[in-house]
């Protein structure tokens, strides 16, 4: 997950821990650059907006109301702690809703507003700085397609492994 360090899961390697889940950390990275990507999205697009906005962050969160059953069990609290802990909560419950049509709809829509060529690397700083960093360093390319693939969690637990 986000909470877990490199040194964290090469630790538990080490101690020869049976299962390290690569699956929520997976997950985890996934929705932080979405979430980046629909803030750049709503930036560049302030003034001259493209024919429609991705919607992608109200696009889930309204998949997640209405099928509720992905979440309910493990954000409890209020309307609002429970609507705070969809969106951010390290236990993400996201991964459940990308096969839904409107998620996909919405997500090829974010691929395609911000395809047109580099998005602006401040802006990117600010918003996904680790990303950001990785295309000032040439490891990645400044497209958005580049930037949702998640390679740098593979190498995380692959460092892990190497014990």
């Amino acid at each position: 997950m986000g909470s877990t360090t490199r040194a964290t899961r090469r630790a538990m390697v080490r101690g020869h821990f049976a299962v390290l889940k690569v699956g929520p950390a997976l997950t985890f990275a996934f929705r932080e650059i979405v979430f980046a990507l629909a803030a750049v999205e709503r930036e560049l697009f302030r003034e001259a907006r493209p024919a429609e906005l991705s919607n992608i962050l109200e696009v889930l969160e309204a998949a997640m109301l209405e099928h509720p059953a992905h979440w309910q069990e493990h954000h409890r609290g209020t309307p609002e702690e429970q609507a705070h802990a969809r969106r951010y909560s390290l236990s993400d419950r996201i991964r459940n809703y990308r096969a839904d049509p409107r998620v996909r709809s919405a997500l090829d829509r974010l691929m395609r507003n911000l395809g047109g060529g580099p998005m602006p690397l401040a802006l990117l700083g600010r918003l996904a700085p680790g990303q950001a960093e990785r295309v000032r360093d040439g490891i990645v390319e400044n497209s958005p397609g580049a930037l949702i693939l998640i390679d740098q969690v593979l190498q995380d637990y692959a460092f892990a492994c190497r014990g």
